[in-house]
């Protein structure tokens, strides 16, 4: 069904630009999308924000590490996506809400970055720290005042968690900053305690923990998968939710969930449908093994479903689109489920096209809107109330 254009009516997006025309949603409501990839258009536009020992390094180098063993020939982008004027993908606010945000009704996007999130790869942590400030320096005085319905994620540097708690009792307290972002390639898994720092400074900001995929193997991470090192980027990518695995089972198991009880962690583009296989055998271990973890008082289920949120894209597609609904319901998606495009990568998921027809109305009013709002509720009220 094509989206025609109406006039502008009462009840349109206040988010929305005031172009005097809007496009109705097929959905009947906006939608709020948790994974938008905006990014600065090139390295000049961090230099500002550097200190001057790292300018020149930062120009050479950038972040330093190497994705090269897992390119893949579609490249990272949409073609489409290039603006007008010849900016990259993800880097002119305009086009950004002319391709995705206008026409899908989108009333807030998460911009998590794009070209920095591989911060967590580099051995020098002081540097790592001076450009994970830097970009939200960029992000809070450049990029978020050029559209009103963007929302900021807080880039650090994971390998030095106090210098990564700082940054976020630093800069968390900005109203558009919504959560903040690390990579999941990492060199130990999350639950750590040596990672409490970043997660006491997040519940006291009062901001979830995203963790996105992209750098395992690279540098000081692990090997990507248990086994070691895929030779090909199809078995690199298909193996991205090993990771998750991992740093879910982990941050259960370590207590994190238990010391930090408001705490809520979004695990990005890792898929969905292996979360139930994962609990049920999480559980069964848990009942016998649990004078390991006196810490949890709970099925170790019941800490995932309360704090774990995870996003829709990429989504598994299975022939028979039933199945999926089964895994999702399993995994009780229409709780624990946030809607993200991916915008401006190859695998874009179309908002209207994503979830199969099948799926319950009330599972996609929950999951393209409702789950993320009530997630960044407290930031949403002060922004949508002007207070």
């Amino acid at each position: 069904m094509a989206i025609t254009e109406v006039p502008r009516e009462a009840g349109a997006s206040p988010q929305a630009r005031e172009h005097g025309r809007v496009r109705r949603p097929r959905l009947g409501y906006p939608l709020f999308d948790v994974d938008v990839h905006t990014s600065f258009r090139s390295k000049q536009d961090l230099l500002p924000y550097l200190p001057e020992r790292y300018k020149q390094r930062w120009q050479d180098a950038g972040v330093g590490d190497s994705p090269a063993t897992f390119l893949s020939g579609a490249g990272g982008n949409r073609v489409d996506a290039v603006a007008l004027d010849g900016s990259p993908a993800g880097t002119s606010a305009g086009f950004v809400a002319e391709q995705l945000l206008d026409p899908y009704d989108i009333e807030w996007a998460v911009c998590t970055g794009n070209g920095i999130l591989g911060l967590g790869t580099i051995p020098d942590a002081d540097y790592a720290a001076a450009l994970a400030r830097a970009h939200n320096e960029w992000t809070v005085n450049h990029w978020l005042p050029q559209e009103p319905r963007f929302l900021g994620a807080l880039v650090i540097a994971q390998q030095d968690p106090s210098h990564a708690a700082a940054e976020i009792e630093r800069a968390g307290g900005h109203p558009r900053i919504v959560e903040v972002v690390m990579s999941s390639g990492n060199i130990a898994p999350f639950g750590q305690r040596r990672y409490d720092p970043i997660y006491a400074a997040a519940q006291r900001m009062g901001l979830p923990v995203a963790i996105h995929p992209g750098t395992e193997g690279r540098s000081i991470t692990t090997p990507p998968t248990s086994a070691g090192y895929p030779a090909r980027r199809v078995e690199w990518h298909t193996n991205l939710s090993l990771n998750y695995i991992a740093h879910a089972t982990s941050l259960i198991c370590e207590g994190v969930f238990a010391k930090f009880p408001d705490l809520k962690v979004i695990l990005l583009e890792g898929g969905v449908s292996w979360v139930p296989p994962l609990l049920w055998r999480l559980d069964a271990d848990w009942k016998l093994l649990r004078a390991e973890v006196p810490h949890l008082t709970e099925l170790p289920s019941a800490y995932f479903r309360r704090h774990i949120r995870l996003s829709s894209q990429p989504i598994e597609e299975p022939e028979d689109p039933q199945h999926l609904l089964d895994a999702w319901r399993l995994a009780d998606a229409e709780h624990t489920v946030l809607f993200s495009s991916d915008y401006p990568h190859w695998d874009f998921d179309d908002p209207y096209a994503a979830f199969p027809r099948e799926m319950p109305d009330e599972w996609k009013r929950r999951i393209y809107r409702e789950n993320a709002r009530a997630l960044f509720a407290e930031k949403l009220a002060a922004l949508e109330t002007g207070t």
